[in-house]
């Protein structure tokens, strides 16, 4: 919840100086904060100072503090700002903005607070394998997978079932086995499995469906990989009927094997039959044989997601301009109130002879200009900095943080997951989408180079002739209209979906394959933007590297 503090009148020259503010001063700045933008406190409960002073004073303006947490409380205005920061007693370190305004000039102050353990929050005890497990009504076997670091004793864990259907704990050097009893009932039924170790506690959610009076197909994996083999199991009122039952290609109505074993992509139906009854279809997804496995989700039944805007500069190394945009970004990825709520990435189009040039993006800067073109902030020159994928406001160098501002957000509404590896001439991603409310999906992926090293126009300092980030090409279809890529399709809320994408990539000489990343745009309607497809979460990934959602 937002507070708002005001101090009444005009401040002349307030001020205790602790560190230069200049970073923040232009030549009609009106207000100038003495004391550092960034704030580290510690875990414990404190309070915490900001110094300022008043440059040019406004008859009848009003200083004011507006905070975004509610664990900064008790800001009081006079010579300095003053404030109280509650004890941080979970696991996670925390930001917090304080921003200052005085007539037009507003400053942001962050405040980062030490996590109760002093650290990341990371525990030596992890799960390394599926949090969330899920049985049939018949039940059966599980095996929970852990790791312990340092533990140089070869001490294990304790394994507590939370229900007396999950029986027979075994616990073994990074293993722990578990048997599930058959549900009778026709009600679905979740238990859990509590991992502990010296005053650590990892929590297994075990799910089981209830007995159905209908046949029921299931198989091992709905994704299986060329040449693995897959086996389906045939269930009716909580029993085993396999060995009773046929199995169909829907396609065809021939019996198919099991298990049965692929030797080329694709999606295949099936169905089942047994006494007189029939089940209902069953896809299957066979994927390239060198898919890489799906990341784990260490938070299951977490849905609160970090929200990354999408800022994209459109720029170019013969632009004498650009380097004043380049300095403001740099700044704002190193400020640790905006590092972990934004990626950032380059699209150079201003001009087609330069080496970070290339023909995808005069196609981003052909979509943006048509966004932009009904806002009072066209895209009209360089350098420009757009949001996400529909918001009309095209930035400048001196409007790009408060644009950045307006379209923030804490919370994303679904997020992704992605683990890649490179299969001869094509990039194959294991995806997996988490979402927390009910709606229609589409992803994106985008080729990005760092470490090309060319002149840059107007460069004031050397680091400005490198350049990272950079657009090279899109691996999901674009042109001036879309390039909201690939369609996901529709979700219910705290659902998950898995996908495999096989995407060609492209080749050319000027690039350096090995200095290439990812980005992922996952977007969605938006009912602001007539529901076209607004970005909802990105996502950056090394090729051949994995990663996990980011939770908030």
């Amino acid at each position: 919840m937002k507070q708002i503090f005001a101090l009444v009148g005009c401040l002349a020259m307030l001020f205790v100086a602790c560190e230069n503010g200049d970073q923040h001063l232009n030549p009609t700045s009106k207000l100038e904060v003495t004391s550092s933008s960034v704030i580290n406190v510690g875990a414990d409960e404190c309070s915490g100072e900001i110094t300022y002073k008043i440059i040019t004073p406004v008859e009848g303006a009003e200083l004011k503090a507006e905070v975004d947490v509610d664990w900064i409380s008790n800001i009081a205005c006079g010579e300095s700002v003053t404030f109280s920061v509650a004890a941080n007693t979970t696991s996670q370190s925390r930001v917090g903005k304080i921003t200052l305004t005085y007539d037009t000039d507003s400053i942001a102050v962050s405040v980062m607070q030490s996590s109760a353990t002093g650290g990341s929050g990371e525990t030596s005890l992890k799960i390394t394998s599926e949090r969330n497990m899920n049985f049939t009504a018949v039940g059966g076997s599980g095996k929970i997978l852990y790791t312990i670091e340092d533990n140089v004793d070869e001490l294990l864990p304790d394994a507590t079932p939370s229900a007396a259907w999950i029986t027979d704990i075994s616990v073994e050097a990074e293993s722990i086995d578990f048997k599930v009893e058959k549900n009778s009932s026709t009600s679905k039924r979740t238990g859990s499995i509590d991992v502990t170790f010296e005053g650590q506690k990892v929590t297994v959610k075990v799910i089981q469906a209830g007995a159905a009076n209908e046949l029921e197909l299931v198989a091992s994996s709905k994704n299986v990989r060329v040449g693995e083999p897959l086996s389906f199991t045939v269930i009716f009122n909580a029993e085993d009927v396999t060995a009773e039952s046929k199995i169909y290609d829907y396609n065809t109505h021939e019996e198919v094997s099991n298990p049965i074993t692929y030797d080329q992509m694709g999606e295949y139906v099936y169905y089942a039959q047994y006494n007189g009854k029939r089940s209902r279809v069953l896809t299957i997804n066979v994927v390239p044989a060198a898919t890489p496995d799906f990341v784990a989700d260490t938070e299951p039944d977490n849905f609160n997601f970090n929200h990354r805007t999408l800022i994209i500069n459109h720029t170019g190394v013969n632009c004498p301009n650009c380097p004043g945009m380049k300095k403001m970004l740099k700044e704002m990825s190193e400020d640790p109130y905006y590092n972990g709520s934004i990626n950032i990435i380059y699209s150079h189009s201003y001009n087609s002879s330069g080496m970070c040039y290339s023909a995808d993006n005069s196609i981003f800067e052909s979509y943006f200009k048509e966004v932009c073109k009904k806002s009072y902030m066209p895209f009209s020159g360089y350098p420009s900095a757009t949001f996400n994928l529909q918001h009309d406001f095209c930035a400048g160098t001196t409007t790009v943080k408060s644009q950045t501002d307006v379209v923030r957000k804490d919370i994303a509404e679904a997020a992704v997951s992605i683990a890649s590896v490179i299969d001869g001439d094509n990039l194959i991603i294991s995806a997996e989408l988490k979402t927390s409310v009910t709606q229609s999906y589409r992803i994106a992926v985008w080729m990005l180079e760092d470490g090309i090293t060319e002149s840059q126009s107007g460069a004031t300092e050397s680091w400005m002739n490198e350049h990272h980030d950079v657009i090279r090409y899109s691996l999901t279809p674009i042109s001036s209209s879309d390039i909201s890529g690939l369609d996901w399709g529709y979700l219910l809320a705290n659902e998950t979906s898995r996908k495999v994408f096989e995407l060609p990539m492209k080749s050319n000489a000027s690039w350096n394959v090995d200095n290439m990343k990812f980005i992922v745009v996952l977007s969605a309607p938006s009912k602001e933007h007539d529901n076209k497809y607004e970005v909802v979460y990105t996502t950056m990934c090394e090729i051949g590297q994995n990663r996990p959602i980011e939770y908030k």
